[in-house]
């Protein structure tokens, strides 16, 4: 699997084959990719994305374990093409404060690459 490298969220270019990415962290920035899109947000699919504002913001307060388990199905979506490149799930480590709405996701994921660790805050 190859992808073009993100830096800062942007696509790199003018660096020749240094501005792309293989096998496991491609897999990684395809799963930070797809967790950092949100539902209604890709024009040609307002279907897919993370929902965010659609079932977590907004509902009540945030539930962790719904969360958790939002990210995960996320995560194990991941593909290329045809090709699932999530075989499993572990480690997982999350922390929210209510009081500052302050939530962070970790975990390590099994790829057909290897195992990447993903990491995020919010």
């Amino acid at each position: 699997m190859k992808y073009r490298r993100l830096i800062n969220g942007e696509p790199s270019f003018g660096q020749g084959q240094q501005d792309f990415i293989i096998d496991n962290d491609a897999v990684a920035q395809a799963i930070l990719t797809r967790l950092n899109l949100y539902t209604g947000e890709w024009w040609e699919d307002q279907k897919d994305g993370f929902p965010l504002w659609t079932q977590i913001m907004g509902y009540g307060g945030t539930n962790k374990a719904r969360v958790d388990s939002l990210i995960k199905q996320r995560i194990q979506g991941t593909k290329f093409g045809n090709t699932s490149l999530v075989k499993n799930i572990s480690g997982v480590v999350s922390s929210y404060n209510m009081a500052t709405r302050d939530y962070k996701f970790s975990c390590n994921v099994l790829t057909i690459y290897g195992t990447v660790q993903i990491t995020t805050m919010g």
